[in-house]
């Protein structure tokens, strides 16, 4: 049976692969993926992936075998279980919103001292998933020398 391709290139068809990523939500592309390729979406690249009503921000794996189709796409277990996808499902890719609040990261690592409202902000988005794992990384390396204050 041959596969016929969705006309709208953001639109993929998800297979299961069964792969733990522990608490990380991971998408996985084919380098050959037309969305790959037309939104210069790269391995690390944060995706948000969409089902239905439900959405996750996810860091992209690209595999360079034949593992997925170029229209495929495979999710961590962590990540279809918060979209509640099945095999076969459609998903829309597409790029991450942009996370404010790691701006006021960025100025706690030049040393300033951040408003509380500041501090709320990465704290809310860091609970929603919006921080990857190098973004939490970048946030425990700009508060490690911190005392009290913030």
């Amino acid at each position: 049976m041959k596969r016929v391709a969705h006309q709208d290139a953001n639109i993929v068809r998800l297979r299961h692969l069964g792969i733990d990523t522990y608490q990380e939500p991971v998408v996985f592309l084919a380098s050959s993926s037309p969305v790959c390729r037309s939104e210069g979406w790269t391995a690390q690249a944060r995706i948000q992936v969409t089902h239905r009503d439900k959405s996750i921000i996810a860091t992209l794996s690209v595999t360079t075998t034949e593992l997925l189709a170029p229209d495929e796409a495979s999710l961590s277990e962590v990540a279809w279980a918060h979209v509640g996808a099945s095999e076969g499902d459609l998903v829309r890719l597409s790029y991450a919103p942009p996370v404010d609040s790691l701006g006021h990261v960025r100025a706690k690592v030049y040393g300033a001292r951040l408003a509380p409202a500041a501090m709320d902000a990465i704290v809310r988005d860091i609970v929603a998933g919006r921080y990857s794992d190098i973004d939490l990384a970048a946030f425990i390396t700009a508060f490690a020398g911190s005392k009290t204050d913030v």
